[in-house]
């Protein structure tokens, strides 16, 4: 039986009062080895999820992973509380061409977006009762990317992904907890940081999300399980669902604050049994490994990110031209590598040949006439070697920026729903993407385009034009527009992709 290769993966969080490292190696959906660490962090150090001094966490994040043992150096990090927002949104009827300027009109009350340059990503949840389509958006800023990405940099990690730490949370939740996975319906009250998050999970389904701050609050315990009771009721009155009889409330705590005795009791008497907890003193047994202690389920579940992406439905917050900085930064080492070798190598081969003349200017005739020949081979070979490794050099620059055309047609095509029919394809010597079509809906065609959004091969996914057709029938024609993302190397090319 051939066994499944062996992944690995690291999360981090960073919150104002610590930062928490998890590295997991897995076999399938199984860990076979984990590592956390966790350190805290000076009063001010970080202030609403904002680095104050980058270099100064930077060397703090390199000594922690250091005494962990924890060599990867590219990370799942988890946004920081108090820079990130998030919201169930409801589609409109026609779908907006640019989802951006949509989520940052639909969320314009947040913080977050006084005097600063925002950011999001979305992902869909299907429809409600009424047919209407739903997604979860989530929010921060192009300052706080730009800050946690020099920080990182500072402290040799490359950010493979910016994830919201409660979606992380209901990752490792679900794929860990046997309290999460015992019944169908869920109210998970979630506290990172100074935020705390409540979210209603329906028949698995994330059907509601509110996140609250907690600075300020002089009984947090109170004000959790007001917002806690508030929601519940809300359910009960609205859509007759107790989540004591059909369901479970699940609360998790980051650390120790002194409110798990308070907020238990008062638990006690509104959700009885169905209330399991995950904190610092009470940790559930079902969380693996039993053996490490207290983990994290935020950082466990970044890093779980990192080993099934597949299974990812959060947003993503990391936007496309960083990962191309990255590859781009890559690329130049190896260049600059290469071209040091060849100067090496050819200032060799000229000190080797100097030495060798001055030798052969005292030997005899004949004896100089043989070492002449010899030379003259070596440095012919030196040059061979040297061509070799120039074009070497040059094929790797430029697989870094082929795309595999088959593979991007074959992800296209298994990206076309059934009511949709593409007319025409265009694609540049760029990666650029250009698809027309008719569908039968407008959802049709916003679901065509979320499918191509989440390729792996595909990127900056827009709906350029949806309008009603003007042949008859209800046909609506549509433009979506979209790029490549250059494949990696080592990946099989087809030929059309070679020539370009």
């Amino acid at each position: 039986m051939k066994s499944s290769r062996k992944k690995e993966s690291l999360g981090i969080v960073l919150t104002d009062a610590y930062i928490e490292a998890v590295w997991v190696q897995a076999s399938g959906s199984q860990i076979v080895r984990l590592r956390s660490a966790r350190a805290d962090l000076l009063p001010g150090e970080v202030c609403g999820g904002w680095v104050q001094s980058p270099a100064r966490t930077a060397a703090r994040i390199r000594k922690m992973l250091t005494s962990a043992r924890i060599r990867l150096r590219e990370a799942v990090v988890v946004v920081p509380d108090g820079q990130m927002a998030a919201q169930i949104l409801d589609l409109p009827a026609e779908i907006p061409s640019n989802m951006q300027k949509f989520i940052h009109t639909e969320m314009r009350f947040s913080p977050i977006l006084a005097k600063r340059t925002p950011y999001a990503d979305y992902r869909l949840l299907g429809t409600d009762d009424d047919g209407k389509g739903k997604i979860l958006a989530a929010l921060t800023t192009r300052e706080c990317i730009r800050n946690l990405v020099d920080t990182f940099r500072l402290a040799g990690i490359r950010i493979q992904s910016l994830q919201t730490d409660f979606c992380a949370v209901y990752q490792a939740a679900e794929s860990f907890c046997n309290e999460t996975r015992a019944g169908k319906n869920l109210l998970l009250a979630s506290l990172t940081g100074q935020t705390l998050t409540i979210c209603i999970y329906l028949e698995r389904k994330l059907d509601f999300v509110q996140r609250f701050s907690c600075e300020g609050q002089a009984d947090i315990a109170a004000f959790l399980f007001s917002q806690i009771r508030t929601i519940q009721q809300f359910y009960e009155l609205e859509k007759g669902i107790s989540f004591p009889h059909h369901g479970r409330i699940l609360v998790i705590l980051d650390q120790k604050n002194g409110v798990q005795e308070k907020l238990a009791s008062a638990l006690e008497g509104l959700g009885g049994r169905t209330v399991s907890w995950i904190a610092p003193d009470w940790q559930s047994n079902s969380i693996v490994p039993k053996d490490k202690g207290l983990i994290g389920l935020a950082a466990l579940g970044a890093a779980w990110t990192g080993i099934q992406p597949s299974a990812q439905t959060m947003p993503d917050l990391l936007p496309p031209e960083v990962p191309e900085l990255y590859a781009w930064q890559k690329s130049l080492r190896k260049t600059v590598a290469a071209a040091v070798l060849m100067i090496v190598g050819f200032y060799a081969a000229a000190r080797l040949g100097s030495l060798n003349a001055s030798a052969d200017s005292l030997s005899p005739k004949p004896l100089r006439l043989v070492q002449l020949a010899e030379c003259q081979k070596q440095a012919k070979e030196e040059l061979d070697r040297l061509r070799d490794l120039h074009q070497s050099s040059r094929r790797l620059l430029r697989q870094k920026t082929l795309y595999s055309f088959s593979a991007i047609f074959e992800e296209i095509a298994n990206a076309v729903p059934a009511s949709v029919q593409m007319t025409s394809l265009e694609m540049d010597r760029k990666g650029q993407i250009g698809i027309a079509g008719r569908a039968l809906s407008l959802q049709a065609v916003h679901q065509f385009a979320a499918q191509l959004g989440q390729s792996p091969r595909i990127s900056n996914t827009q709906i350029t034009e949806s309008r009603l057709g003007a042949s008859s029938g209800r046909m609506y024609e549509f433009r979506i527009v979209c790029r490549m993302n250059p494949s990696e190397t080592g990946e099989k090319k087809d030929a059309e992709a070679a020539a370009d």
